[in-house]
């Protein structure tokens, strides 16, 4: 069983692959660290501002996931999600709070 421990938003200063979606991005972008604790080790991953609005749009709460499987799993979904961000020009990070970029 996973326990979550803490997140926060961070200006990257590496490149990073995103937990949700499984792409990679470049340096100097917005996105979630999350920190959890499994089996006794620490883990923080990263999560890009599509996947953070898409695990709040389809509220997934506790649920474990694999790397990369909500786009791979819901490629629709995922895309409109990002679609709508994009078009908007905000990047939604931190559980719903929306950043005008």
């Amino acid at each position: 069983m996973t326990g979550f421990m803490r997140q926060k938003v961070v200006k990257t200063r590496e490149p990073h692959i995103c937990f949700g979606c499984g792409v990679k991005h470049e340096a100097g972008i917005l996105m979630l660290v999350v920190v959890s604790v499994d089996m006794g080790k620490i883990f923080s991953t990263y999560w890009c501002d599509v996947c953070d609005a898409y695990w709040g749009e389809y509220d997934l709460g506790e649920e474990d996931i694999d790397l990369g499987s909500l786009r791979l799993e819901d490629p629709a979904g995922w895309h409109a999600v990002e679609n709508r961000l994009r078009q908007k020009g905000e990047q939604s990070l931190m559980l719903g709070q929306e950043v005008k970029l």
